[in-house]
């Protein structure tokens, strides 16, 4: 997120359970960010409406986002996004090339060690940098 911070604010959302999360990446900036409150999904939808970009996993509010118009990066692992992602739009998706387990659609990682997870583990920061990016270009109506 730091990566992102000249171009736009970041603020970190969290659903329940996950503050201490949003608050533990938020400290690891280096630049100024902001924790959202607690909130229900007409909170977060009025709170989406004034984003830019919403970078998420494949989860509830990123669907929210899309519903709203609101351009998405997206990190896919575990589910499709042939089947979660919309055809076209601003939306990217990210996922990593080559694993045998993507899009496996289980809610727990099975494999053991340094294979758990590995779908969303080796996601790199500038895959997701990238695709912000890309995004912001094409918003802001630039082809560079």
């Amino acid at each position: 997120m730091d990566a992102l911070h000249e171009t736009a604010d970041v603020l970190w959302l969290w659903g329940p359970g996950e503050e201490p999360l949003a608050r533990a990446c938020r400290a690891r900036m280096r630049n100024p960010s902001s924790i959202g409150p607690a909130m229900g999904w007409l909170l977060l939808a009025a709170l989406l409406k004034r984003c830019a970009l919403f970078v998420s996993n494949d989860s509830g509010p990123k669907h929210l986002a899309v519903a709203l118009g609101i351009p998405t990066v997206t990190v896919f692992g575990p589910t499709h996004p042939g089947a979660w992602q919309p055809p076209s739009g601003p939306h990217a998706t990210i996922e990593v090339p080559g694993l045998d387990c993507l899009h496996c659609n289980q809610t727990r990682c099975p494999l053991p060690g340094d294979r758990n997870m590995r779908c969303m583990r080796d996601v790199s920061v500038e895959m997701v940098v990238e695709a912000a990016r890309a995004r912001f270009r094409e918003s802001a109506g630039s082809v560079a």
